[in-house]
C-alpha cells in the first residue's frame, strides 16, 4: 500500500490566503457597489431638495439597511425625483415619510423610512408607489446652521467642533438619545469660554459703556426718530414736486454745461489778460505806491479848490512858460510869482 504524500504546508498556507483575500474582496466589492438586495421592490419620492443623494445610498428603516437609491433625478416643478429599491418582504406603509439624513460629517446622505402615526392613510404602499411631497423631508440645511454657531466654534479647538456638530445633526434629524450629550458638551463650551473671561469681560464692559451712552440720550433719539418720521412723511407727500425740482436741477445742470462750453474760450483769453496786466503792475508797484501816499493830499487841494460852488478856482501863485520851436532851442519866459497872502499858506 502506497503511501500519499501530504500537500506542502506552503502550498496550503497559500491557498488559504488566496481564499481570505478573495472572500474579503468581495465581500468589500459588495459593500461598495451597494448592490441591490434580490427579490427587492421598488417605489419612487418627490423630494423639494435632495443635494448630494446619489445613486447606491443606502435605504434605512430604524437605522438598518433595507435597500438603495436606484436614481436621481429632476421631476416636475423643481423638484427632485428619487427611485429607490427595499426588500421584497418588506411593506411599507401609505403613510410612510421619507426624510434625506447625514450619514456623516463628509456629506453622505441616506433615506429614512419611518411611518407617521398621525396619519390618515391607511394599508400599505403598492409596489412602485410614489411618496408624494407632503410626505417627504430634505436634509438639514448644514449652511444655515454652522452660519449660526460660527461665533461659538472660533473659540473652540477642531476636535470639541467636530464634537458637537456631529450631535447637533444627530439630534435635529430625529435621532434620540443625544440631548444629553448636547448639553454635556455645552457645558464643555462654557468652560471654553469662561476661559476666555477676560476677553468676554472687556466686550461687556464696552457694550455697558455703549449703552449707558445711548441710554442718556433716550430723549434725544426719540426726538430724532420721530424727526425722521415726519420727514419721511412729508418727502412723501412731495414725492411729485420732489420729481419736478430734481428735473429742473438737472436742465439747470444741462444748461450750465452748455453756457460754460460756450464761455469758456473768452474766459480764458480774459485770464490771459489779466495775468498781463497784473504783472505790469506788479513792474509799477513802487509808482502806484507812491501815487496812493499823494492821493488824499490831492484829493484834499482839489476838494478846497472846488469848495465855492459848481465851478473850480484857481489862484496862480507862479507861473513858467516855455516855449519850443522845430529847428530852434527851447525860450523860457521868466517865472511870474504872486506875492499874495494866499499863496504863503
Amino acid at each position: 500500500m502506497r503511501n500519499r504524500r501530504k500537500p506542502p504546508i506552503a502550498i496550503v498556507g497559500l491557498v488559504a490566503f488566496l481564499a481570505l483575500t478573495v472572500g474579503t474582496t468581495a465581500i468589500l466589492f459588495s459593500t461598495i457597489a451597494g448592490t441591490t438586495p434580490k427579490n427587492s421592490v421598488g417605489y419612487r419620492a418627490v423630494f423639494s431638495d435632495a443635494t448630494r443623494l446619489l445613486p447606491g445610498d443606502d435605504v434605512r428603516i430604524a437605522g438598518v439597511k433595507v435597500g438603495r437609491v436606484e436614481q436621481v433625478k429632476l421631476g416636475r416643478e423643481n423638484t427632485a425625483d428619487v427611485s429607490f429599491k427595499v426588500r421584497g418582504s418588506i411593506r411599507l406603509p401609505a403613510s410612510t415619510i421619507a426624510t434625506i439624513r447625514y450619514r456623516d460629517l463628509v456629506g453622505s446622505r441616506y433615506v429614512s423610512l419611518a411611518d407617521d402615526p398621525a396619519a390618515a392613510q391607511t394599508g400599505t404602499l403598492l409596489p412602485g408607489g410614489e411618496l408624494p411631497l407632503s410626505q417627504t423631508r430634505p436634509a438639514v440645511d448644514l449652511t444655515a446652521l454652522l452660519d449660526g454657531f460660527q461665533p461659538l466654534f472660533n473659540v473652540l479647538n477642531p476636535k470639541q467642533v467636530n464634537h458637537l456638530v456631529g450631535q447637533l445633526i444627530s439630534t435635529l434629524q430625529g435621532e434620540g438619545g443625544n440631548l444629553a450629550s448636547i448639553l454635556s458638551s455645552t457645558a464643555g463650551i462654557s468652560q471654553a469660554v469662561a476661559g476666555r473671561e477676560e476677553v468676554v469681560g472687556r466686550v461687556v464692559d464696552n457694550l455697558n459703556a455703549v449703552l449707558g451712552t445711548v441710554g442718556g440720550r433716550d430723549v434725544e433719539l426719540r426726538g430724532l426718530v420721530d424727526d425722521l418720521a415726519s420727514l419721511s412723511t412729508a418727502m412723501a407727500a412731495d414725492d411729485q414736486m420732489i420729481g419736478g425740482a430734481l428735473d429742473g436741477i438737472e436742465s439747470l445742470t444741462t444748461s450750465t454745461a452748455g453756457l460754460l462750453h460756450q464761455t469758456r474760450p473768452p474766459i480764458t483769453r480774459d485770464l490771459a489778460s489779466l495775468n498781463v496786466a497784473a504783472r505790469e503792475f506788479a513792474k509799477t508797484r513802487g509808482d502806484l505806491q507812491q501815487l496812493l501816499d499823494r492821493l488824499p493830499i490831492k484829493l484834499n487841494a482839489f476838494t478846497r479848490a472846488g469848495s465855492y460852488g459848481a465851478y473850480l478856482n484857481f489862484f496862480v501863485c507862479s507861473l513858467d512858460i516855455t516855449l519850443t520851436l522845430p529847428g530852434l532851442p527851447s525860450v523860457t519866459a521868466p517865472g511870474l510869482k504872486n506875492n499874495e497872502e494866499l499863496c504863503q499858506r
